[in-house]
């Protein structure tokens, strides 16, 4: 069972996470950080699926990589063969990480009763906690998120909480930048939040500097995740955004590539591909308005994102050119008459009135940069794609 939208308690704009706007009270007390806990009641519920809604810093690229040299530093010498193997795409897929993320945004747990749980660390030794405010759909706020949370902890879904466990230290410090010695003495903080889970495993949660730490402990020792495993949980920009056959990373974030880049992106898509190379650029329909026209004004009739276009080397840079001739123009009228302008074999009146165009044209226009953006991602990712004897292939869904 889902909750409706209306059944969350919080409204965020834009459907945006953002800290001001979520209900949850910042809580430092270790009796009411317990009692609070312990209201929500989570013994016995089983878990669906998880969400981490921001980045996951340990898991960029440059962590992955930094962990890997570490990792065979023990027992390797030469510093050029140590950069070599643990450059991200040479890492050995056995190498084993910790199910671990680091994160400053909210992490979701959802219950098998449609009931949902949300907690975070703003900065220790504060824990922020409710149940049932934050949509499961719920966009980053900070930064992209980067991890899929049901394969980096696989092991919790569909597991059933045992016990909470909620693990204490006493301090006369202040919080965490404080070295002041509080004059009322010795207080409770606690250090880790830990949802027990049937099959020995425990979901811990607890702050690191301003971060949150999350980890999980398998037969109370870290679980481990081969290489191989936790990059099919990762979709930091390079995992979407980088044709990793030719080497070509996009500045744009409307193109993604591969198959993790498809599956974020979703359905529906439109596939760009060569007829001889299996690289593939995926964008929604929604962002391909700049190419719909191109293609439009090309062949003369409207662009059917419904259907398969194959164009040759030549046929697809006058494609380009006119794109170019899109985004070029330095008025919106100059725009506008253009598209109007357009003779359009199978014309439809609804799609070629006055008033879709006038609203196509000015949304069009208000994100300029951006189609500028796309195009010139566009033409590159083409140069270093096609020979003149290729085929750009337009594939609908």
């Amino acid at each position: 069972m889902r909750r409706r939208p209306d059944q969350y308690k919080d409204t965020f704009k834009d459907n945006t996470f953002s800290s001001s706007s979520w209900s949850a009270k910042t809580m430092v007390s270790a009796d009411n950080i317990k009692q609070l806990i312990s209201s929500f009641n989570l013994v016995g519920r089983k878990i669906k699926r998880m969400k981490i809604i921001g980045l996951s810093y340990n898991l960029r690229r440059e962590w992955l990589e930094e962990y890997a040299y570490n990792y065979y530093e023990k027992s390797e010498n030469d510093e050029k063969r140590l950069q070599e193997i643990s450059n991200y795409d040479n890492i050995d897929p056995n190498l084993e990480y910790p199910r671990s993320a680091i994160i400053d945004e909210p992490f979701l747990i959802e219950f098998e009763d449609g009931e949902s749980f949300e907690i975070d660390t703003p900065m220790v030794p504060e824990f922020c906690m409710s149940m049932n405010c934050i949509p499961f759909w719920i966009k980053w706020g900070t930064n992209a998120q980067n991890t899929d949370a049901n394969g980096l902890f696989s092991p919790c879904v569909g597991k059933t909480i045992e016990s909470v466990n909620v693990e204490t230290y006493f301090t006369d410090g202040g919080p965490m930048f404080d070295e002041s010695k509080d004059s009322i003495g010795q207080r409770e903080r606690v250090s880790i939040i830990g949802l027990r889970l049937e099959g020995d495993l425990e979901l811990r949660f607890g702050g690191w500097v301003d971060f949150c730490d999350v980890d999980l402990l398998e037969n109370g020792k870290t679980s481990m995740i081969s290489f191989e495993k936790l990059k099919e949980c990762l979709f930091n920009w390079e995992d979407i955004h980088e044709d990793s056959l030719i080497k070509d990373e996009a500045t744009c974030s409307d193109f993604y590539f591969g198959n993790a880049g498809r599956d974020r992106i979703g359905n529906p898509n439109i596939a760009l591909c060569s007829d001889k190379k299996n690289n593939c650029l995926y964008v929604s329909p929604f962002n391909f308005i700049l190419f719909d026209w191109s293609i439009t004004a090309y062949t003369g009739e409207f662009y059917d994102e419904y259907a398969d276009y194959e164009f040759t080397f030549k046929e697809w840079n006058e494609i380009l050119s006119i794109a170019k001739t899109i985004v070029s123009f330095t008025e919106y009228k100059e725009l506008y008459d253009y598209i109007r302008a357009l003779k359009i074999r199978n014309v439809k009146e609804t799609c070629h009135s006055v008033e879709y165009v006038d609203k196509v044209c000015k949304r069009f226009w208000e994100d300029i940069d951006r189609y500028k953006n796309q195009l010139e991602n566009m033409e590159k990712w083409s140069r270093r794609l096609l020979t003149e004897s290729d085929k750009m292939l337009v594939l609908g869904f």
